[in-house]
């Protein structure tokens, strides 16, 4: 049903006669069209939503078509309902600004060009045909639904590992008659889930299903969503963004169009994307998502001079240390170096927050730290990168042999992304932190400010990044910044 369409286009594209298009795909000396040139260009068929960097927008309708949109911020785009593609003559969906709500009768082609501007209060865009039934679609109603995807997703965060997050909704008539989240890998998907939770079946057939990600079209330890929406025969599917896993990656989509389904892919894709951060980078980036994670004093301190006098030295709060137990349940590893396990001899677990404890990775080069350790206890999975040779792996140890070079951050993610760690929380030393800072090789840090101050001492590491968020913990400061690259 979709396999092409026709979208716009940055000013600077290839320019093309709109007349002269209009007539030949529709090989008709009839057709009409608004303007006498517009910029167009074809995009493949899984270029199911588009970011524009230019204000004009081309939109080429073989129905007649009303929008108002109701969302200055119009940068976005998704595709419904069916036009042809200027190209190809294929049938496609109509791409419309975020915010926009449309009616669509059926009729002959017509091409409309509008500029949207962000001081516009609203923008209205009316091309008047004759005839045809009228469908009605507001886009807000979709983000609502797709909002609660996410929300469900989150359910499962620190527990679906190798999988990504996946919030599931099944609405009737403007009413949820299902929902459901993917738990754990090796359980039922969301989609699954959410059908098994309908009361009444015989629903599906006149529902829309909503999924945070696309639907999986291959065979894993369960089999593919798409093929249970077909089989329900639930006829139209809403998803947030495309799955980035080379065994789904816009196949599932195809799958589902195939199967004469209505699709429409990019609500809330934004937030979709952020939701699934660490699957996402995995399955792009080939790493790990990485978080740093630190504490400093009010004057910056990692810690004082005279440590051994005041062990142990907690420049945070219990219910700021309870919130880094709750982190390290969502994260699947996390890694600290040499010095910080000789000076703390940290257990690296969750034990203040309920839910699965962290791989934990340990730098040691040279072999210092003993089996007194914790992070030798044998309790949890522990991979030891180091460059002592001819170690010998235990039930829970595992060593990895590397050089401790200028590359050694690349090897580091190298080994983690082989062991197919998604995400690693890094809460090791000045040391430690620096090394990945100054290789450009985090995604978000997480730093905590205490209200102590130290006279002197370890400096905290030094980045730049923008800063996302900013909120107190009682009386500690809390500052998440994202990277830049």
């Amino acid at each position: 049903m979709v396999s092409k369409f026709a979208g716009l286009l940055p000013s600077q594209s290839l320019k093309v006669e709109a007349n002269k298009i209009a007539k030949s795909f529709l090989n008709s000396s009839s057709a009409t069209v608004s303007t006498d040139f517009v910029s167009i260009e074809e995009t493949s068929f899984l270029t199911d939503k588009v970011s524009f960097a230019s204000s004009v927008f081309v939109l080429a309708f073989v129905q007649e078509t009303k929008i108002e949109n109701k969302n200055t911020n119009a940068n976005s785009f998704f595709i419904d309902y069916n036009i042809f593609s200027i190209q190809t003559g294929q049938e496609v969906w109509p791409v419309l600004p975020i915010g926009a709500l449309c009616s669509i009768k059926t009729s002959r082609i017509t091409l409309a060009i509008a500029t949207l501007s962000a001081f516009w209060i609203s923008l209205i865009i009316i091309v008047l045909i004759l005839g045809g039934k009228t469908y009605f679609c507001d886009v807000k109603i979709h983000e609502k639904y797709i909002k609660r995807c996410i929300e469900l997703a989150k359910n499962g965060l620190g527990t679906t590992y190798p999988n990504p997050l996946v919030g599931s909704v099944i609405v009737h008539e403007n009413k949820i008659i299902g929902e459901g989240w993917h738990k754990k890998a090796g359980e039922p998907h969301a989609e699954v889930n959410a059908v098994n939770s309908v009361k009444n079946k015989s629903l599906l057939a006149e529902s829309t299903i909503y999924v945070s990600l696309e639907p999986c079209s291959h065979f894993g330890k369960t089999p593919p969503c798409c093929d249970l929406i077909i089989q329900q025969k639930i006829p139209n599917i809403v998803i947030g963004t495309i799955d980035p896993f080379a065994k789904v990656s816009g196949n599932g989509i195809k799958k589902l169009i195939e199967a004469d389904r209505n699709v429409t892919v990019g609500i809330l894709e934004k937030e979709c994307n952020e939701l699934n951060k660490r699957f996402f980078t995995f399955h792009q980036k080939k790493r790990p998502y990485i978080i740093l994670k630190w504490a400093e004093s009010a004057n910056g301190f990692l810690s004082p001079d005279t440590k051994e006098e005041q062990k142990p030295v907690w420049i945070t709060n219990t219910y700021s240390r309870q919130l880094v137990h709750k982190w390290r349940t969502e994260e699947q590893a996390i890694l600290v170096g040499t010095q910080t396990v000789l000076d703390d001899n940290p257990r690296l677990d969750s034990r203040d927050w309920k839910g699965n404890n962290p791989i934990r990775i340990v730098l040691d080069r040279t072999g210092k730290i003993s089996n007194d350790y914790f992070v030798k206890d044998n309790t949890t999975k522990t991979i030891i990168i180091t460059e002592e040779e001819k170690l010998t792996n235990s039930e829970n140890i595992i060593f990895e042999n590397v050089i401790f070079d200028s590359s050694l951050p690349d090897s580091i993610l190298e080994i983690l992304y082989k062991n197919d760690i998604q995400s690693v929380i890094i809460e090791g030393g000045k040391k430690t932190l620096q090394t990945f800072i100054d290789a450009g090789l985090w995604d978000e840090a997480r730093i905590f400010k205490g209200i102590h101050f130290f006279q002197s001492g370890t400096a905290a590491p030094k980045l730049k990044g923008e800063l996302i968020e900013r909120k107190n913990i009682l009386n500690d400061e809390l500052l998440i910044f994202k990277s830049h690259g």
